[in-house]
């Protein structure tokens, strides 16, 4: 995925007024989503959450920010944070997410798939999966 001018500015912006180095950058569901790189998300969310406020206030955007990490496990808890799962498990290609109540996996799957489609479009990028699964 290419990025466009706008989405360059929000990067540039971002980084900033947080000093995080902002590895991507995606359009989802109303929201913009920012992968930082490891470690960068304490500087993203210090001050309780001043700085991603001023950044919402200035853009008018609602936004949320994933840490990077080469693990895939760890990439998907930073993701999906902060619904609670019992587990993540890779096996063979496939994802499996299992979440603790039937709250929790409604709102990752999302109405219509979206939210789940849109992880795996995510998560396809980085990783070589086949698909992933909410139970």
């Amino acid at each position: 995925m290419k990025l466009n001018n706008e989405s360059i500015k929000l990067v540039n912006l971002l980084e900033m007024i947080t000093g995080a180095r902002v590895k991507d950058c995606f359009f989802t569901n109303e929201r913009i989503l920012f992968i930082v790189e490891n470690g960068d998300i304490k500087k993203v969310v210090s001050n309780k959450g001043a700085k991603i406020k001023k950044f919402e206030q200035m853009t008018l955007k609602k936004i949320k920010i994933v840490e990077f990490s080469d693990n895939i496990i760890e990439f998907l808890k930073s993701y999906i944070s902060p619904i609670k799962v019992i587990s993540i498990e890779l096996k063979e290609g496939i994802v499996e997410i299992k979440a603790d109540n039937v709250r929790d996996r409604g709102i990752l799957i999302g109405r219509d798939r979206k939210n789940i489609d849109s992880l795996k479009n995510i998560i396809k990028k980085y990783f070589d999966i086949q698909d992933i699964k909410v139970t």
